[in-house]
């Protein structure tokens, strides 16, 4: 972590040269229908076996983000984990930026100078748009970003077998209602970390990669497909309530933005276990229909008490407690003093420690 130490000195510097305040973007971030993303319904509801034997090795990996809030400054501190048969974190084994910096004031010309000689080592502007992350930014996407950027760099690491299955948390690619709003900066930005993403895929010659979405409370795209104005969450669990089997399937569901000249797909189910007396519920996404069946078994062995897989909750274990010893590291040598919204993320990391 000599990267902390470094990023000191540099604050010292930015503590020069304060200028004007500027006010943040607002940007919907939410994923959402519209004109431009479709979603091709033939839902299906299949009873789901636990597999007694596991035919494959999993791996899980998972990026977690944090922002230390400083006077006039904030910190981004990424940490991402790769868990299998080894275990490789950034910071760590692989090289790759996870300091990130948005100046809460707009970014003079001399400060620009400054900022491009220490871009190498630190995320201070978006490698999409070369946009600074300076006041008017949305802090939103500029987390966005640098949380699957390391997410990117950890897949892109991977180097599976036949046999073998990566476990992404979170969405196979995001595609937040911005990503519409074609021709802005947040639009291209999303736009290159998809295409991103889809080449990192693509370009893996063995094993498969799906993701897992754990959170649906804002989530609509089966709801849509039964045109009802509730969530993804609440939808599953109804049309699973019915039906005897403690586990199920519900898909697939293709979902596709498409645009001019781009299109970009992917086919997402559902999986619905009931652990005593809760359903947990469980969106899973690849880029390849058939990759969705074969893996909902397995992904539903693996599902513990949580609700989760197994690899994805070691990988986030492991993320939370490297960034929230990154963050006290940082909160602990930094010349500027914390915002109370600073103070606050202090407590939060020594707990998240100590858990």
């Amino acid at each position: 972590m000599r990267e902390v130490f470094e990023l000191s000195r540099i604050l010292k510097e930015l503590l020069r040269e304060f200028s004007e305040i500027t006010n943040e973007d607002i940007v919907n971030i939410e994923e959402s229908s519209s004109d431009v993303i479709e979603i091709s319904c033939d839902i299906e509801i299949n009873s789901i076996d636990s597999i007694s034997k596991l035919d494959y090795n999993f791996w899980g990996v998972d990026a977690s983000i944090k922002q230390a809030k400083f006077t006039g400054i904030d910190i981004y501190i990424c940490s991402g984990a790769l868990i299998g048969e080894e275990i490789l974190t950034i910071p760590g084994i692989i090289d790759a930026r996870w300091l990130g910096i948005r100046l809460r004031y707009s970014v003079s010309e001399k400060m620009k100078e400054f900022l491009e000689k220490i871009s190498e080592k630190f995320y201070i502007k978006s490698r999409f748009t070369n946009s600074f992350f300076d006041g008017s930014f949305s802090e939103d996407v500029a987390r966005d970003e640098i949380r699957l950027s390391i997410e990117n760099e950890l897949i892109r690491y991977w180097n599976g077998d036949d046999n073998e299955f990566l476990l992404v948390d979170g969405p196979i690619f995001p595609l937040p209602i911005i990503v519409t709003k074609i021709g802005t900066r947040y639009s291209d930005i999303y736009l290159g970390l998809i295409k991103e993403r889809i080449e990192i895929i693509r370009n893996k010659n063995r094993g498969s990669i799906v993701s897992v979405v754990k959170r649906l409370s804002k989530s609509k795209y089966l709801a849509s497909c039964l045109d009802v104005n509730v969530t993804d969450e609440l939808v599953a669990i109804r049309l699973a309530h019915d039906r005897a089997h403690d586990s199920i399937f519900i898909g697939p569901l293709r979902i596709s933005l498409r645009l001019d000249t781009i299109s970009y797909s992917k086919w997402i189910g559902y999986i619905v276990k009931r652990i005593g007396n809760t359903r947990h519920v469980l969106r899973i996404e690849a880029l390849e229909k058939d990759v969705l069946f074969e893996i909902s078994p397995y992904i539903n062995t693996l599902i513990d008490h949580n609700g989760i897989p197994k690899p994805i909750i070691l990988a986030d274990k492991i993320c939370k407690k490297l960034a929230s010893s990154a963050y006290i590291l940082v909160w602990g040598l930094s010349p500027v003093d914390p915002t109370y919204e600073g103070l606050e993320g202090l407590y939060e990391a020594a707990r998240e420690i100590q858990d």
